[in-house]
């Protein structure tokens, strides 16, 4: 049976396919694409598990002259994304496969990542594969990804990536202990009263420098109603 697809507009002038039925992107795309900021005009970046191609679409309408890559294990959403692609005329190779089994060594100024936040045996698996795949550590674990992070990029290149505030510990130490240093967190509150929910650390190759730990982003002033810095980032795909 063909899987029906829709075009959804985000940022209010993008467009992007998206399935009826199973994985689709959520706000976690939005910030961590929001997030980077990398002002060089020449750049060569890696998305790990791009799914439908959300995040290197959002970084294109940034950074329109960026070679963006991307690597998927899922064959359908590898499919979707190069309909994406296509689109949205992005400039960059697409690979299904396991991020794992790339040989680009030292090649990337910038990867980025919205892995799944969740370890396999924690939680509820969904019984539906391609969101399994998503949300829970099936396919990969955190310090595969991160070893895996420092292989793809050049010296002083920079890692991007977004998971539960509850993860941070866990995550700093396998940062360092791959050579990638923290230099910006970014924490995520749902509302000003509420405690951090995500946090989105960019982190360099080979630095040796401090941390500079941003203001929070807060998602909503009451309850569904977006804040202003999540009405801009929902417009201009930009977190300051």
């Amino acid at each position: 049976m063909t899987r029906k697809k829709y075009l959804e507009t985000i940022n209010y002038s993008e467009h992007i396919y998206q399935w009826e039925e199973g994985y689709r992107f959520s706000v976690d795309a939005l910030l961590i694409s929001g997030f980077v900021n990398y002002e060089k005009r020449e750049v060569c970046a890696l998305d790990i598990g791009t799914g439908s191609g959300i995040i290197p679409l959002l970084l294109h309408k940034k950074y329109p002259h960026w070679i963006i890559d991307g690597v998927e294990i899922q064959e359908d959403l590898y499919y979707l994304t190069k309909e994406n692609y296509k689109l949205n005329e992005i400039k960059g190779d697409l690979y299904f496969d396991d991020v794992n089994n790339l040989k680009n060594k030292d090649t990337y100024d910038l990867v980025i990542a919205n892995p799944p936040f969740f370890k396999k045996e924690e939680g509820f698996l969904s019984p539906v594969e391609e969101i399994a795949i998503a949300r829970h550590e099936v396919k990969n674990t955190m310090e595969a990804l991160i070893k895996k992070a420092h292989f793809l990029l050049k010296s002083k290149g920079l890692f991007y990536v977004i998971y539960p505030s509850n993860r941070l510990g866990e995550l700093c130490f396998q940062l360092e202990k791959y050579k990638l240093k923290p230099v910006v967190l970014k924490c995520i509150h749902s509302f000003i009263h509420k405690k951090s929910t995500m946090i989105m650390v960019a982190a360099k190759k080979g630095y040796r420098g401090g941390m500079t730990c941003l203001a929070p982003f807060i998602l909503y002033d009451e309850f569904n109603i977006y804040s202003r810095e999540a009405k801009e980032l929902f417009e201009r795909g930009e977190i300051k």
